[in-house]
C-alpha cells in the first residue's frame, strides 16, 4: 500500500487539474478555483513525496524481520 498512495495522490492532483477545463469549478467564497487546485496540487505532490518515503521504510522494516520463524 506504501507504494500505492503515491500514485494516487499525482493521480489525484492530475484530475483537480483537469477538472478546471472539464467543467464549470466556482467557489462558494468567491475565491479563485485555480488557486486553490494549486494549493492542493502542492499538498499532494508533498504528501506523495511522504507517502513515497513511508513505502520505503515499510519495506526496510519488513526486510529487517524477513528471515525470522518462529517456533
Amino acid at each position: 500500500m506504501g507504494h500505492l498512495l503515491p500514485q494516487a495522490c499525482t493521480q489525484l492532483a492530475k484530475s483537480l487539474g483537469q477538472s478546471l477545463d472539464e467543467y464549470e469549478v466556482y467557489e462558494d467564497d468567491d475565491s479563485d478555483p485555480v488557486a486553490s487546485v494549486a494549493t492542493a496540487t502542492d499538498h499532494l505532490t508533498r504528501a506523495a513525496q511522504l507517502a513515497a518515503e513511508l513505502g520505503a521504510e515499510l519495506e526496510k522494516a519488513q526486510s529487517a524481520i524477513s528471515r525470522q520463524g518462529y517456533r
